[in-house]
């Protein structure tokens, strides 16, 4: 009697769970191939911005952002960002340059940082090096009176808050700064962003 039990015990065994698991194994195949198919992507972006900015013993002014930003699949927390900021302290209008403080302070700089990111919104802190040129003008502000133009480096920094409503655009903030010897400069940039924005 026993030894009947346990045959049945074993062909019902035997004939249960492979079916019983035929969907378990369907289901983990079509998430092999989604995966295969659909793989954790690269982020990328390009930012614009305007915004103010200063320096020391300067007022404020009109500030400018462009860069470029790369967060891999393989190290989602990495990112890496290629900036151009400005300070526009003087603008060239033609026979006059008028200036509120008698130079233009601008850098290009290479970021590393760690970024932390949702579906709809993340924030980066990086840090990193960048040429830096600065631009003096003489008094007069006439054309021909532009006088020194310094180039230097500096340690950049640079902090990053955005919303990304959809998967290739973002709006937010960046706040950064360069230190170099010449002129230190800071600035804070209201930004829309473009490009691959979620994983």
């Amino acid at each position: 009697m026993r030894t009947r039990i346990v045959i049945y015990v074993v062909l019902v065994c035997l004939i249960y769970f492979p079916l019983a698991g035929q969907d378990f194994w369907q289901e983990s195949a079509v998430e092999l191939v989604e995966l295969v198919d659909h793989p954790a992507c690269n982020l990328w972006w390009v930012t614009l911005g305007y915004g103010s900015g200063g320096a020391i013993d300067q007022p404020s002014t009109l500030s400018a952002y462009l860069g470029f930003s790369f967060s891999p699949a393989k190290v989602p927390w990495l990112l890496t960002t290629v900036r151009f900021s400005y300070l526009m302290y003087c603008i060239d209008v033609g026979y006059f340059i008028l200036c509120n403080g008698g130079y233009d302070v601008a850098d290009i700089s290479v970021l590393i940082g760690a970024i932390a990111k949702g579906k709809y919104a993340y924030a980066s802190l990086s840090s990193g090096i960048g040429y830096t040129e600065v631009d003096y003008y003489e008094e007069s502000y006439w054309e021909e009176s532009y006088l020194t133009h310094i180039a230097t480096m500096g340690l950049t920094f640079e902090f990053q808050a955005f919303l990304t409503p959809a998967s290739w655009f973002g709006i937010g903030f960046i706040s950064f700064a360069n230190v170099n010897p010449e002129r230190s400069f800071y600035g804070i940039t209201g930004c829309m962003q473009f490009g691959r924005l979620r994983r």
